[in-house]
């Protein structure tokens, strides 16, 4: 995140690693320390938007693996008696 959109990140947790035909991905999660801003020229653009309101274009896979972050956190604060 740092490299890309220097965001530095607290409380990162690893979610899961996969092969994507000739490299490896790690995904993590994490709170968002800082605010973005474009670093690299991967990145053209960038928002903070609530999980109704994905980009229509994005991978079933990214939005896929952000619900399951998303529920997880529900999850986790209904077990600690905690609202989201």
């Amino acid at each position: 995140m740092m490299e890309e959109i220097g965001v530095e990140l607290a409380e990162v947790q690893t979610y899961c690693a996969r092969t994507n035909r000739t490299h490896v991905e790690i995904f993590f999660v994490g709170r968002p320390i800082d605010e973005p801003q474009v670093k690299s020229r991967e990145i053209i653009g960038f928002k903070w938007c609530k999980p109704e309101d994905l980009p229509t274009d994005m991978s079933r896979t990214q939005v896929r693996l952000i619900q399951e972050v998303l529920q997880r956190k529900v999850d986790k604060n209904e077990e600690q008696g905690l609202k989201s």
